[in-house]
C-alpha cells in the first residue's frame, strides 16, 4: 500500500471522528435507557433513576445550548423554578427588568477529581419593534460555576436590566446565551416589553 493511500485512509479516518464519537455516546445513552428498562420491569427503580442520570449526562452535552421557561418576574429567583411571573410587560422609568430562564445543554466539564464545571456569559442587547438596536450592554455577565460535585441541570439564571431616561414605547429585550466551553453553542431568547410614564409622568 503506498504512503498515499495511507494518507487518505488517515484523513478519512479523522474525517469520521466526529461523526464516530457521535454514534458512540449515542449508543451509550440509548443502552442506559435500556438498562433503566431492565431496571424499572424488575421493580428496582433507584438502580433505574441513576441509569436514566448517566444517560441524561450523555445527552446533555450533546445537545444545542436551548432555553425553557423564559419569563419576567418580580424579583431575582433564589432557586431554580421559584419565581413570580411579573402581570404585563409594561416598565417605568428606572423599573428594574428581571428576566428569568433554565438553560439546558451547556457544557458541563468533569475534571479529574470528579467535580463539574461550567461557564456562560450572558449580554443583553434593547431593539425597538423594527429590529432596529436602540442600546447593547456594555459589561456582559459570566455566570460560571466550578467544584460542583453533581452534574448540575438546575441553573438560576436570570439577567436585570434598568433603563433610566429611555422614551416611552414598545421594545424588545434580546438575551444573548454563550456557552463558553463550546463557542457553537450560543442562543438568542426575546422579550417585548413597554416603556411607559411612571407616575411623575416621565
Amino acid at each position: 500500500m503506498s504512503k498515499y493511500v495511507l494518507t487518505a485512509l488517515l484523513l478519512l479516518f479523522l474525517a469520521a471522528a466526529p461523526a464516530r464519537a457521535q454514534y458512540q455516546s449515542a449508543a451509550e445513552v440509548i443502552n442506559n435507557l435500556e438498562t433503566a428498562k431492565r431496571y424499572i420491569e424488575s421493580n428496582n427503580n433507584i438502580q433505574a433513576m441513576e441509569a436514566i442520570w448517566r444517560a441524561q449526562e450523555l445527552l446533555w452535552n450533546q445537545t444545542p445550548l436551548g432555553v425553557r421557561n423564559v419569563a419576567l418576574v418580580i424579583d431575582p429567583p433564589d432557586s431554580f423554578g421559584s419565581y413570580t411571573p411579573k402581570v404585563g410587560e409594561d416598565f417605568g422609568d428606572g423599573e428594574p427588568i428581571i428576566l428569568y430562564f433554565e438553560p439546558f445543554g451547556f457544557t458541563q466539564i468533569k475534571s479529574a477529581d470528579g467535580t463539574y464545571s461550567y461557564s456562560m456569559t450572558i449580554s443583553t442587547t434593547i431593539l425597538d419593534t423594527s429590529g432596529n438596536v436602540v442600546g447593547v450592554e456594555k459589561n456582559p455577565t459570566i455566570y460560571e460555576k466550578s467544584g460542583l460535585r453533581s452534574f448540575n441541570i438546575q441553573p438560576v439564571l436570570f439577567t436585570t436590566l434598568t433603563l433610566w431616561g429611555m422614551p416611552t414605547g414598545s421594545y424588545v429585550m434580546r438575551v444573548t446565551v454563550q456557552d463558553n466551553n463550546d463557542p457553537t453553542k450560543v442562543v438568542d431568547l426575546e422579550k417585548n416589553f413597554n416603556r411607559v410614564p411612571d407616575l411623575s409622568g416621565n
